[in-house]
């Protein structure tokens, strides 16, 4: 059973077999009714193994919740989903919309694709069909380390094991900390190391590039990111680059487009005319709209949260499609969309953060950044700069972020304004009804177990 549901998913995505992350996951209990956590690196597969459970779980006649922390992801895996799915007679749906709606629709729908925020909206709405969930996939599950997305993140797990007491599947970059999230969850666990194609990170200082697994490039010129887009281009390759600003993501796309639009042949200058055209027709352009197709016609572009879907959308695909050579963009990229970049740039290892000014980002998040770079279905290798603008800081990215351990994830729940709002609606959606239930259900949490002491909250 366990291996002819593996061998149809592996022929649908086009693999002959599963590889050493995916059989350890199957050999750990995958197909079991206990719930697990598969923490591997990026582009080790993860995916693959939650459509085998998805399909196990849909062939017992149970719905399915994937569950994403961008809508831009949850439109890729749609659409993954939808190829894969609806050939065998399943329906699936995607609920990224309005916060303020109970979706009656989806009662009909098999396997559902939301973001941690719609699905938090659906359970205050009180679905009718929750009880029909079998399985729930939390991809990115590390994110309950971010103050802005993880508490919802936590209170809508927290809630489904409430009310449906469904299986969960927690996809987890490399984090220390994750017996300790399987341990909350009652799950199963494993731990992979493997990553298909080979990732050399390195630190940029002085003209020099040193990498681990060793190896060293020496650039010509003063102006590092000019010079790798050149040096990229020259290997017939694309290019992300990270900034921690959506004003940066902009100015860098522009800057790019000085040293690639000279490159440009006479058929991908048309192209590329083509794409800035639609781009400014998907909306009634604004001042943004009208930069970002300025940047597109030089063969680069800029991707934040500003950007409409659709935007994002086109250019997503069109960097795909190997139209758009270089994209800037602030981290919200770093999640989980599978993009061809052999080269990931991180430019800016510090970011603004309120009540303690500028502060070096996280080990895990520049680890999902850099896990952008050499990805299974485009490359053989990718490469992955840190950008140091002195010697101090050289070093510490090298000791931090190259040769570093990941810090563990903590609940991120205990904060006031947040507690507050999810305490009411526990109260509003009437999930808890009396002070004891309330303590209860808080009992239940990833705070709760972490912490083991409610008092704080």
């Amino acid at each position: 059973m366990e291996q002819s549901l593996a061998e149809q998913v592996l022929k649908l995505n086009g693999f002959d077999s599963l590889n050493p992350a995916q059989q350890a996951s199957l050999d750990a209990g995958l197909l079991d009714d206990r719930s697990m956590v598969i923490a591997a690196p990026t582009a080790s597969g993860k995916t693959l193994t939650a459509e085998i459970a998805a399909l196990d779980m849909l062939g017992k006649g149970k719905k399915v919740i994937y569950i994403v922390p961008l809508r831009a992801l949850a439109s890729e895996k749609h659409q993954e989903f939808k190829e894969m799915f609806e050939p065998m007679g399943y329906r699936i749906a995607l609920s990224i919309g309005d916060l303020d709606s109970s979706d009656q629709w989806l009662s009909n729908y098999d396997l559902i694709i939301a973001t941690s925020e719609k699905m938090d909206s659906l359970l205050r709405h009180n679905i009718s069909w929750a009880e029909e969930i079998g399985l729930v996939v939390a991809d990115e599950i590390h994110l309950l380390n971010d103050p802005g997305r993880g508490p919802t993140l936590e209170m809508v797990l927290t809630k489904l094991r409430q009310i449906c007491k469904p299986k969960i599947l927690g996809l987890s970059a490399t984090i220390n900390n994750y017996q300790e999230l399987a341990d909350w969850l009652d799950a199963n666990s494993i731990k992979s190391d493997y990553r298909p194609v080979k990732l050399y990170s390195g630190v940029y200082f002085d003209n020099e590039i040193s990498f681990n697994p060793n190896r060293e490039l020496k650039l010509d010129f003063e102006e590092p990111i000019t010079d790798l887009i050149n040096h990229t281009l020259n290997k017939k390759k694309q290019m992300l680059v990270f900034v921690s600003t959506r004003r940066s993501a902009e100015a860098v796309a522009e800057n790019s487009g000085k040293t690639i639009k000279n490159r440009l042949d006479h058929s991908s200058s048309a192209e590329l005319k083509s794409l800035a055209d639609d781009i400014l027709h998907l909306e009634q352009p604004t001042r943004q709209c009208l930069r970002l197709a300025d940047c597109i016609r030089t063969g680069t572009a800029f991707h934040h949260a500003g950007l409409t879907s659709k935007q994002r959308s086109a250019i997503e695909k069109a960097f795909r499609d190997g139209i758009i050579k270089i994209i800037s963009a602030t981290p919200t990229l770093a999640a989980g969309i599978n993009m061809p970049a052999y080269r990931v740039i991180i430019r800016d290892m510090k970011r603004f953060s309120r009540g303690r000014g500028m502060d070096y980002i996280p080990v895990l998040e520049i680890q999902q950044m850099a896990g952008r770079a050499g990805r299974p279905t485009y490359d053989d290798e990718g490469e992955a700069i840190i950008i140091a603008k002195s010697k101090a800081e050289a070093r510490y990215a090298w000791d931090k972020y190259i040769m570093g351990e990941s810090e563990d994830i903590s609940s991120k729940l205990g904060v006031e304004p947040v507690l507050r709002t999810h305490v009411l609606a526990l109260i509003a959606s009437e999930v808890v009804t009396t002070k004891q239930e309330l303590h209860d259900f808080f009992s239940r949490t990833f705070y709760a177990y972490q912490y083991k002491d409610l008092s704080e909250l």
